[in-house]
């Protein structure tokens, strides 16, 4: 159950990452237009 719980939380890390990764690189490409 813990490790569950662990996967779940890691996993929802890595999108929250890969989520302000895009973020911030949509921004970048879009100051250069």
């Amino acid at each position: 159950m813990i490790s569950d719980f662990a996967g779940v939380f890691l996993s929802h890390s890595a999108n929250e990452i890969i989520y302000l990764s895009f973020a911030e690189y949509y921004k970048q490409t879009t100051l250069e237009l």
